[in-house]
């Protein structure tokens, strides 16, 4: 009978301990539930403040909101900060974070902006995987996009969640192309490159400046190479081209010390355009057709007017690539490869056009440019073989 009533006590006890156990476990995780709604709700705050001072034009209220620790992205988004608080105004701004996940110290969202500039009343939109942080102790503040990171030997591709194939068709691609880009200009930069794939133009648009069009690749000064990197634009066949393209503004950048130099806008994209012309093995003359037939109607775009981005307007865009890659055709064959990155590296290093001009290719700019239109109008149809 003693026995029994033992074994009915250490039961008790077992049963006892069992529920303490489960109610700890509760408690804890409602205490967990509830330290991560209390996070939730201050991360939606944050995405609330930073709409706000958007739409009020507040960089100091924007900037107390950020994750400056990497300084890719500081660069970056400092620039995007100049766009709106400076140039371009907004006239709509709206953000929303859904899907919001927090774990530890660390908060993922899909953050939706809507947005429209007082120079363009159009609206446009876009959705892309973004990331918050806090330290010890500290606010929730914005760190700027998610990525999921493929390393290569001197660089790095960064891709938003979703594009792992389109990451690995870059990463292979990559090493070869950045061969051929640094032998073509006779310039090898220091340092690792970082790549960035987003999965469409407008969320391009929307991390880069608010107040473009729709774009499907990005470089600046010390920015990474920002590419739309969705498995049906980001093809085999064009991620050669594109890669060389923004490679070859990296390259021109880091000739001028991570800036632009003293080279024309139309310069930069006509190099880009003629040396990512060459990587294919497969050169295009329809930018030469198209720009022999604007010289015979007397309608060549005249190079001042699209020499600085930021004062070209948009509709002259089309006009900027194939005039300055047949310039660089141009340049490229009646003078050699050599002489061509000397007159490049020239204006890297802040001489004028007009100085690089004469003292490289011994003649003004007036001078070249008359040869170069007698040479675009008596030139074959047959495709340029590019050097």
């Amino acid at each position: 009978m003693e026995h029994s009533r033992s074994r009915f006590i250490s039961i008790w006890i077992m049963i006892t301990l069992l529920m303490m156990a489960l109610l700890a476990m509760a408690l804890f995780s409602f205490t967990q539930t509830e330290a991560a709604g209390s996070d939730a709700d201050a991360v939606e705050a944050v995405v609330e403040q930073m709409q706000a001072a958007v739409l009020a034009g507040d960089r100091e209220a924007y900037t107390a909101l950020v994750d400056w620790s990497d300084p890719v992205f500081t660069l970056e988004h400092t620039r995007w900060i100049d766009d709106w608080a400076e140039d371009h105004p907004v006239d709509e701004f709206a953000l929303n974070a859904d899907r919001l996940v927090v774990i530890d110290d660390t908060a993922t969202a899909e953050l939706m902006m809507r947005w429209s500039v007082e120079d363009d009343p159009q609206a446009h939109q876009a959705q892309f995987p973004v990331t918050f942080t806090h330290g010890e102790d500290g606010p929730w503040r914005y760190a700027g996009e998610q990525w999921t990171a493929t390393e290569g030997e001197d660089f790095l591709v960064l891709a938003v969640p979703g594009l792992e194939d389109a990451a690995a068709l870059t990463a292979e691609s990559f090493p070869a192309i950045w061969d051929y880009a640094t032998d073509a200009l006779d310039f090898t930069p220091d340092g690792t490159t970082e790549i960035k794939l987003y999965g469409d133009g407008w969320s391009l648009v929307a991390t880069v400046e608010l107040s473009l069009p729709l774009i499907a690749g990005w470089n600046e000064p010390g920015e990474a190479l920002k590419l739309v990197g969705d498995t049906a634009t980001l093809t085999p066949e064009r991620i050669d081209y594109v890669l060389a393209h923004e490679l070859t503004h990296k390259i021109s950048f880091e000739m001028a010390g991570q800036a632009h130099g003293a080279m024309p806008w139309w310069l930069e994209e006509g190099l880009a355009e003629q040396v990512a012309a060459g990587y294919t093995n497969n050169p295009d003359d329809s930018h030469l057709k198209f720009v022999r037939d604007l010289v015979a109607q007397g309608t060549l775009v005249p190079w001042d007017e699209i020499a600085n981005w930021e004062t070209t307007p948009v509709i002259l865009w089309a006009f900027v690539y194939p005039q300055g890659e047949a310039f660089v055709d141009y340049v490229t064959e009646t003078f050699g490869a050599d002489a061509r990155n000397e007159w490049v590296m020239s204006m890297a290093q802040g001489t004028s056009l007009d100085d690089a001009t004469e003292t490289v290719l011994g003649m003004p700019f007036d001078q070249l440019d008359g040869s170069f239109t007698v040479w675009v109008t008596e030139l074959a149809p047959a495709p340029l073989t590019s050097s």
